[in-house]
């Protein structure tokens, strides 16, 4: 189950989330000069939402991050930042928390969900819930 967190409570968790949010970033920002400070800004305003992995007993699993790109086209896409695992996780904790993030993204107007994935298991998740997974992120730092 996901749990969002509101943005004054990011700071209450940012012990926790900030090492392995900057451990994960996404290619589109890692491998560059910034600021821890900036990504809690960005969590703390609203710019990126936590979500917490709960099991059934509330407990704390992992979380994820996600940030709302708006395309110049005009589509809206709710962005998975980050999926990290605080503990080892059955697959179906992550599972339970898909619909959570598409009610999430139609409240917000997004017409897709998407995300960075390296990490296979998560991978296996995004495609039993069928997410296009044919194209790569090419890209090289200058």
């Amino acid at each position: 189950m996901l749990a969002a967190l509101l943005p004054n409570q990011v700071s209450d968790h940012w012990e926790l989330l900030k090492k392995d949010i900057e451990n994960s970033l996404p290619p589109i920002a890692d491998y560059g000069p910034y600021d821890l400070n900036t990504l809690l800004y960005a969590c703390m305003t609203g710019a990126i939402q936590v979500w917490l992995v709960q099991d059934k007993e509330q407990k704390t699993k992992g979380f994820v991050t996600t940030s709302i790109l708006r395309d110049v086209s005009g589509v809206s896409t709710l962005i998975i930042y980050n999926a990290i695992m605080v503990e080892n996780t059955p697959v179906s904790d992550w599972a339970s928390g898909y619909d959570t993030l598409v009610t999430f993204a139609r409240s917000k107007g997004c017409a897709k969900i998407a995300a960075f994935v390296m990490n296979e298991k998560i991978l296996a998740i995004l495609k039993n819930h069928d997410f296009e997974t044919r194209f790569v992120f090419a890209h090289k730092n200058i």
